[in-house]
């Protein structure tokens, strides 16, 4: 399909926003109510507590550098060489000690006592990496613990700055730190920006078994997924062979659902990376809708789209598809006008639900359900106008505090909500100009207005992990994808087939149109819907709001307008991952 038929569908038709009023219900509620949270989340740097026996610079090693009570060195037992914390060597087991400070293990009765892997001190003779944790034959490190290996972890992840973390895609890779080791409060580098590892996964607060992750799926993670799969597949990125070879061996997945209740469904993922590809990846990354449902949906980057994927992708693979800034003549050139640093620290957009649960699925853990929004999503009430909002934050914020109409909308809904214009300014852009150095253009590419996962650090959940840190952008910034549990009504007009409209049909396929595009039939039949949270940058509102925050628990309660098919990609729905451990 060529460039003019991409430039004809540049319309970007919004989804409707219902504002919904509480819906009621007489089931025990597994979610914690408002009195449920705690006081405000803390945001934590990822340093290892001294008391614990970590090192702020994340390099595990006994603490030897504080003076012992007495003042001064002791010997090491025999009356050899001097040892003790004020010399800076451990002393051995049998030694005398005046602290704990100058053993390896503990000083008790004024003897080094032999170290163990329950004395609260870390002992890298017996290879812990953290304390009491790390190190073959001793027990695996919870998250944030100092590793070493993959193998010293809970989660079997040693991430890239050597602590233990939730996912597979922050183990670090030849793309470097962004949206693995930038999400949190400020850009990284700035004076008191405090980030973490973008795969930080907190226990839930009642199902403690279960974790969600802190931060919405990053580009950059998404990459060391696309990355992965190509170094397993001899160079070629094979998102259909994983996900069936996935759903094959993990009954009860989300593919193994997909692969047993809608056959031949997971066979419309891509299978090569070409752009002129049967199914080609770079759609599925986020170049345009490979089926536009509801237009282009801001998954198109050309000089007067507004369109905004935040998957950087090379000019080689976009240029096809008539992508990116003109040249002197007013051809497509395929580039972006940002770089991929910046675009891999934000959320992953204008990807289906289907290639997200595939990314979690590799991961370590599944994309997240509606249970899971629900339980931190909470019940309290704010009065907007005349009408009860359910947030989930400590209180209602106003605009320019979470990341909601950000330089979009002309009307406010309620008009009484804090901060709302019309129309609305721009209040954060990132980065502050083009990579020319030119100034920002939202309708040449508006995606320095969506942020890197915790950027408004008052966008945190007021319900908190047993940790007392809370999960941000739930909220704002991207609606999210949540994958139900139960019984959804997509409604009488929900959608029955796949047309992809990236190519036409050839020997023996069926041709099909969508929104005026001519395309290939892929898939005919029912297909499974997921639920969309929260609001978006450019001012969608409320979204499943009558589920998250009613008393019953029953999804049918989600309105057949906050459903959407699993590969439906939209520039404003991204997505986060959940694992039980």
């Amino acid at each position: 399909m060529g460039f003019s038929l991409r430039r004809s569908a540049l319309a970007l038709l919004p989804l409707a926003f219902p504002i919904v009023a509480l819906a009621c219900g007489d089931t025990a509620d597994p979610a914690p109510d408002e009195d449920s949270g705690t006081a405000d989340a803390t945001t934590t740097d990822g340093s290892t507590p001294e008391a614990d026996g970590g090192s702020s610079d994340g390099a595990a090693k006994p603490d030897t550098s504080a003076p012992n009570d007495g003042g001064g060195s002791v010997d090491g037992g025999d009356g050899g060489t001097a040892c003790g914390a004020a010399v800076g060597k451990v002393c051995p087991p049998g030694a005398t000690c005046a602290t704990d400070d100058d053993c390896e293990g503990t000083c008790t009765a004024n003897v080094c006592a032999t170290p163990t892997r329950s004395d609260g001190r870390l002992s890298p003779s017996l290879g812990e990496t953290d304390v009491d944790c790390g190190g073959a034959g001793g027990p695996a490190c919870e998250d944030e613990k100092v590793c070493a290996i993959d193998t010293d972890c809970k989660s079997s992840v040693c991430g890239a700055a050597k602590r233990c973390v939730g996912g597979a895609s922050c183990r670090g890779s030849t793309n470097g730190p962004s949206g693995i080791d930038t999400c949190g409060t400020g850009e990284p580098g700035a004076p008191g920006a405090k980030v973490e590892s973008c795969c930080r996964s907190l226990p839930l607060p009642t199902r403690t078994a279960r974790r969600l992750d802190r931060y919405e799926i990053t580009s950059g993670r998404v990459r060391a997924f696309v990355d992965a799969l190509a170094a397993a597949n001899g160079g070629v990125p094979n998102m259909r062979a994983f996900a069936t070879t996935y759903a094959a061996t993990h009954p009860g997945s989300q593919l193994a659902e997909v692969m047993d209740g809608y056959p031949g469904l997971l066979d419309v993922l891509p299978n090569q990376a070409s752009p002129t590809a049967r199914l080609p990846l770079p759609v599925f990354l986020g170049a345009f809708p490979l089926d536009p449902i509801n237009s282009l949906d801001g998954c198109f980057v050309g000089d007067g789209a507004y369109g905004h994927p935040t998957y950087w992708q090379p000019p080689s693979s976009l240029q096809p598809y008539g992508v990116g800034k003109l040249d002197a003549q007013g051809r497509p050139t395929g580039q972006r006008h940002y770089t991929r640093e910046e675009l891999d620290k934000k959320p992953a957009n204008c990807m289906s639900a289907l290639v997200l649960a595939t990314f979690c699925a590799w991961d370590g853990g599944e994309l997240a359900r509606t249970a899971d929004y629900r339980e931190v999503w909470g019940r309290k009430a704010e009065l907007v106008g005349a009408t009860n909002v359910y947030v989930p934050w400590t209180a209602l914020l106003p605009i320019g505090q979470f990341n909601w109409r950000n330089g979009h909308g002309t009307t406010c809904s309620p008009a009484a909500w804090p901060g709302c214009q019309n129309p609305q300014p721009y209040f954060f852009g990132f980065p502050a100009t083009k990579a020319d150095g030119s100034a920002n253009d939202p309708a040449d590419d508006d995606s320095p207005a969506i942020a890197a996962p915790g950027r408004f650090a008052s966008d945190v959940t007021r319900i908190t992990s047993a940790s007392g840190e809370g999960w941000y952008d739930v909220g704002g910034n991207l609606m999210e994808s949540a994958w139900p549990v139960g019984a959804v009504n997509p409604g009488a007009n929900a959608v029955q087939d796949v047309c992809d409209v990236s190519a036409g049909p050839g020997p023996g396929e069926t041709a099909c149109v969508r929104r005026g595009n001519n395309g290939v039939l892929r898939y005919q039949g029912a297909l499974p819907h997921v639920a969309l949270v929260g609001y978006s940058f450019e001012g969608h509102a409320r979204r499943s709001e009558n589920y998250l925050s009613a008393v019953a628990t029953n999804e049918l309660l989600i309105p057949a307008g906050d459903l959407k098919p699993v590969h439906f990609q939209y520039g404003k729905i991204g997505g986060r991952c959940a694992r039980s451990r």
